[in-house]
């Protein structure tokens, strides 16, 4: 594992071949955020079994995924019609062709080249798999009380559909958690809801907050997709119970954003999807301010 620091927190950054147990094929093993810590050594991220050690699917901290298939419109995007192809982020990966659903197997890791200082880590690889082909840089700084993410994807081979989104994890207050956003973004329509959707979870106060209600089994979880105006950047506030709030910007237009939480966490997950043609770059970062000061 590597740290990086500023004089307000501390970042943990899992190491992808000393930590590999811990990777699996949903997260991108490249800067894979996975505990931040204040000044006086506080966990201020969480998870979905936090604070036990988690599974490599639930993950912890402030994680990342590019998706190998469209969970929205059910379509595989870098695994061939045999059920072979690459994870972004991950490796050469093998899914079921038939009963495929966002769980892949890594059957030959890709290899990070890292460079780190005291405050910023940077992590590359390059990956292939028939004629998909592309080189990720990954880096992770920390400004005072500011945690950037910022990613840049070449396309070296055949175009093909990017689609990524970032998970970050927040703390709930006492058992619950609110999150508001700059753009208009409100609960779905009841009849847009898919299956596994159903059930309140949620409620929009006046003032624009979106709250975790208390009379809700959160043991179970609850996952909807937020209505709001696609391709709008991200700019969010998360209620936090050590440091106040958590502002989260991102520089990309956002294609949905979902908001998933259980008894633990709450986590805002906003997804970036664009067609990436042959020798195209494409750059994008997120930053988290923890609190003001």
């Amino acid at each position: 594992m590597f740290t990086i620091r500023s004089r307000s927190l501390e970042a943990c950054v899992l190491d992808p071949v000393a930590d590999r147990a811990r990777m699996g094929g949903r997260y991108c093993w490249g800067g894979y955020c996975n505990r931040v810590r204040d000044s006086e050594g506080r966990e201020l991220m969480s998870g979905p079994e936090f604070p036990e050690l988690p599974s490599a699917f639930n993950g912890e901290g402030i994680p990342e995924v590019f998706r190998f298939d469209d969970k929205h419109e059910h379509r595989l995007l870098t695994i061939d019609e045999t059920g072979n192809g690459m994870i972004i982020g991950c490796g050469l990966a093998r899914v079921d062709p038939v009963k495929w659903s966002s769980l892949g197997d890594v059957v030959e890791p890709c290899t990070w080249e890292v460079a780190s200082d005291d405050a910023r880590i940077e992590m590359r690889t390059a990956q292939a798999y028939a004629d998909w082909a592309c080189n990720v840089t990954r880096v992770l700084r920390l400004d005072g009380r500011t945690l950037y993410s910022e990613t840049v994807l070449e396309n070296t081979g055949k175009e093909f559909t990017l689609q990524w989104y970032a998970h970050p994890f927040f703390p709930l207050t006492d058992g619950l958690c609110r999150c508001r956003f700059k753009v208009p973004t409100t609960l779905p329509d009841p009849d847009a809801l898919r299956p596994e959707e159903k059930g309140t979870g949620y409620r929009c106060a006046d003032d624009g907050w979106i709250e975790m209600i208390p009379d809700f089994d959160w043991e179970k979880g609850c996952f909807k997709r937020l209505k709001r105006e696609p391709g709008q950047p991200l700019d969010a506030e998360v209620r936090h119970p050590l440091c106040g709030s958590v502002r989260v910007r991102g520089d990309f237009p956002v294609d949905i954003i979902t908001v998933w939480a259980n008894a633990r966490t709450l986590s805002i997950e906003p997804y970036l999807k664009r067609t990436m043609g042959e020798n195209e770059s494409y750059a994008w970062s997120l930053q988290y301010k923890f609190g003001e000061g």
